[in-house]
């Protein structure tokens, strides 16, 4: 009994080693099963990988290719759109290409252009070209009312001025990474899909057709967890349809995408079942098999790891093959010649069109070989900007002409753009050279026509300023002889003269508006912005058209103020002039007042009206040339129709904007608002009525070379009582007045006189030789900015001719009777 427990216990304790060892083998086969299942998955996830950046690259480098078009250099979008709708007919994994800025979509090949831009329903790709200037990947979009399968967008900047200008798109079906999946090799039974970035599921291996359900939805929460810790580990999950699996993600850098791949569980749990069973069945039978099966086991694993390899390699070689041939079927396609090169700029490719165009081929080109084909007095330049852009890898941009294989060149806007690893290294360049030959002819001729333009608006003003003063003269002549003439004609000629006058009148108030509306359009109007009363313009404007206002019966109010003003006084005075004529125009009783109003810092200067008014859906229309409301027959007696135009364009030369309240029958208010630099004192010029006494044993000097006018305006003078003297220039004048006894009232002088001396000069001369400030007025036909500032400078009122004898009788008594009439004294 005792023997045979004592073999038992022998037998048990030669069979422990065994079993031991049996169940050390069993574990570490099940660890080498683990690792090889772990090793495969993984290396299905790296190819997998490696597939989404050569789908991605071929994409990128397409749309940096269209990124380039010389359409987005100037924003013609439609001609973009044009070449963007032949790239997506040759490429039938893309649904459309679309053109974004950083928040709106401004154009596709499906829509054309979008007036007005539409937002962006997901603008996070287009915030992140705008940020980082590199592409970017979207998340999954699932079908929609424009798109008819699940999709992604993958993005480039198009960069002009080294900066972001738009991002172009290309909205491509979700389905062709499907194609990309089914090329990669699997465990028997296993799978392999994408999530983006958002951990939804934008491919998968098992899908059946385009419109798979579950694209666009997440994993299960077990899938969703392990992708979403960090490394490549092993680990086990359950899919959607509940089969238990191990799987391995490895993450896109460029999408943040994860590659998932899965092999079932049972790939790991049967081996390991059936090995523990062997053990427990113990004994050196039990480890030799365990030991048998096991090597076997593991050759067979080894076998099918090496051929699995060998699957994958070629078909990652076949993969790459049919991408870069698919990439150069479309650079093909592109209207640019297109070429790549190295990360040390050696150009190893070029697309069709560069051989079509350049008659050469790719032995001659390779390498430095396109400087035989750049024009000797550019290669330089060219050479030594490539290079810099080679070293620093800064996107390359220059324009310089080409030769054709007819030996003609053509000029070509040249841009070459890096491309780039998930890691940021430059794994090629990708250029494109586009004929813009035609574009620089069309700005050649632009240019000279702007140039002949300029030079003909140069004639324009110069001819203006001659007209300005040498058409005046004779028509003020006209003026004053009429006027003198009115009391001497015989009984019942008043009516003829009358008539004559009112033509004399229209045909100044015509020559008047042609010539300012010349001016402002030949840009020859240049302002003098300054800060000046108020007051004063206000004086002149009461003094020129209160006769006007009382010859017609009309009551005429000024409210003035003491405000200092910041505008131009001669342009301002103009505006002033054109807003009050139009009111005497189209007022035939009541009143008319000019006013001002303070607000905070501008002024609002008005001319109110009791007139005819204007309907509401004319208060636009009125500020046309050449347009007038109740003038259908075009009595030249009522102008032309330029006076409130020259106004609304004085006023936006000047930044004063001008407004219009009127209602037909109740009369209109033109207003001008202007900055004010002073606040106002607020006064009220009553309607004092100067008397319209003559000017008896009161002197006027008038000087004007032009004989006609100088006797015109003496005749019209002496008419109204006042002693006249005149001359034909400053020396005459003033050798004259040495031998007179009598300090002059006043000074009327032409600006242009003879010897080169102005008006003003002569004016000077005057009151230097009297010792006395005597008021002086500058009746010219000048209408430069020189005259008028000279003028001011030396306190000299300026009236333009032709003048009406009613303003020059008005300013006559301002300047006379206003002064306390200057004592007359003798100098001896």
């Amino acid at each position: 009994m005792f023997g045979r427990r004592h073999a038992l216990t022998r037998i048990l304790v030669l069979l422990l080693p065994a079993a031991v060892f049996a169940a050390v083998m069993v574990y570490q086969m099940n660890l080498q099963e683990r690792k090889g299942v772990e090793n495969t998955l993984g290396k299905t996830a790296t190819a997998a990988i490696a597939a989404l950046d050569r789908q991605f690259d071929s994409e990128t480098a397409v749309l940096n290719a269209l990124a380039s078009s010389t359409a987005l250099d100037d924003g013609n979008l439609s001609n973009f759109i044009e070449h963007a709708r032949r790239v997506v007919s040759n490429h039938g994994g893309w649904f459309s290409i679309v053109v974004t800025n950083e928040g709106r979509l401004l154009a596709s090949t499906v829509n054309g252009v979008l007036e007005p831009p539409r937002p962006l329903m997901d603008p996070r790709n287009a915030i992140a070209v705008f940020r980082t200037a590199r592409p970017a990947v979207s998340g999954v979009y699932p079908a929609n009312e424009r798109v008819s399968e699940p999709s992604y967008v993958i993005s480039v900047p198009a960069i002009r001025s080294g900066a972001v200008k738009y991002t172009v798109s290309a909205v491509v079906r979700a389905w062709t990474l499907r194609q990309v999946l089914d090329q990669l090799p699997v465990p028997e039974g296993g799978r392999t899909g994408f999530l983006d970035r958002d951990g939804k599921i934008i491919a998968r291996s098992n899908s059946t057709d385009p419109s798979d359900s579950l694209i666009g939805n997440p994993p299960s929460q077990s899938v969703l967890d392990g992708a979403r810790r960090d490394g490549d580990a092993l680990f086990q999950a359950t899919l959607v349809d509940g089969d238990p699996v191990y799987m391995i993600g490895k993450r896109h850098e460029l999408s943040g995408w994860t590659a998932l791949t899965a092999a079932p569980v049972v790939v790991l749990d049967a081996p390991r079942r059936w090995m523990l069973s062997l053990a427990t069945g113990g004994a050196v039978a039990a480890l030799l098999a365990t030991i048998g099966v096991g090597m076997t086991m593991a050759r067979s694993t080894t076998r099918l790891m090496e051929a699995e390899r060998r699957v994958a390699d070629l078909e990652i070689e076949a993969e790459k093959h049919k991408s870069t041939q698919q990439f150069r079927t479309l650079a093909d396609s592109i209207p640019q010649l297109a070429w790549m090169a190295r990360p040390d700029g050696h150009i190893f490719w070029y697309n069709k069109r560069w051989h079509d165009y350049t008659g050469t081929t790719l032995d001659e080109m390779e390498g430095w070989g396109w400087k035989k084909v750049h024009h000797p007095d550019h290669v330089d330049r060219v050479v030594q900007r490539l290079q810099r852009s080679w070293d620093t890898g800064e996107p390359w941009e220059d324009t310089f002409p080409l030769r054709s294989k007819d030996g003609l060149y053509r000029w070509f806007l040249s841009r070459a753009l890096p491309i780039r690893d998930a890691g940021g290294q430059i794994v090629l360049w990708f250029g494109t050279n586009t004929d813009i030959t035609e574009q620089r002819e069309t700005e050649a001729a632009l240019l000279a026509a702007k140039e002949e333009a300029e030079r003909a608006n140069l004639s324009k003003s110069k001819f203006l300023a001659a007209a300005s003063h040498d058409i005046r003269q004779p028509v003020q002549s006209l003026f004053f002889m009429i006027s003198a003439l009115e009391t001497r004609v015989k009984p019942g000629a008043e009516k003829t003269l009358a008539h004559a006058n009112e033509a004399l009148v229209a045909l100044k108030s015509l020559l008047d508006s042609l010539l300012d509306i010349s001016q402002l359009d030949a840009g020859a109007i240049k302002t003098q912005i300054q800060d000046f009363p108020l007051s004063t313009l206000l004086d002149q404007i009461e003094a020129e058209y209160r006769p006007v206002a009382e010859e017609k019966g009309l009551e005429w109010h000024v409210v003035g103020c003491q405000a200092t003003v910041r505008s131009d006084p001669t342009l301002l005075a103009r505006m002033l002039r054109n807003l009050c004529q139009n009111a005497l125009r189209y007022t035939e009783s009541g009143s008319i007042v000019v006013r001002c109003r303070p607000l905070r810092d501008t002024l609002k200067i008005e001319v109110e009206d009791t007139g005819i008014g204007v309907p509401a859906d004319k208060q636009i229309e009125i500020f046309e040339e050449f347009k007038q409301l109740h003038n259908e027959h075009r009595d030249r007696k009522q102008g032309l129709g330029l006076g409130l135009a020259i106004v609304e364009r004085l006023g936006k030369l000047l930044g004063h904007p001008v407004e219009v309240r009127s209602a037909p029958g109740e009369g209109s208010t033109f207003s001008i608002t202007l900055p004010m630099t002073v606040a106002p004192v607020i006064r009220r010029v009553e309607a004092e009525v100067i008397p319209i006494a003559h000017g008896v044993g009161q002197l006027v000097v008038v000087i004007d070379d032009e004989e006609l006018v100088r006797l015109g305006v003496k005749t019209l003078i002496e008419s109204w009582g006042y002693d006249v003297f005149d001359a034909a220039s400053g020396p005459q004048a003033l050798a004259a007045l040495q031998g007179s006894r009598w300090v002059p009232h006043l000074i009327v002088s032409d600006y242009r006189l003879p010897d080169g001396k102005s008006g003003v000069d002569v004016i000077r001369g005057i009151r230097a030789f009297f010792n006395t400030p005597i008021p002086a007025i500058l009746l010219t036909g000048e209408t430069t900015r020189e005259a008028t500032d000279a003028a001011m400078a030396e306190d000299i009122s300026v009236i333009h001719k032709p003048v009406s004898p009613s303003q020059l009788h008005a300013a006559l008594r301002v300047k006379v009777l206003g002064t306390n009439s200057v004592t007359m004294k003798s100098k001896l």
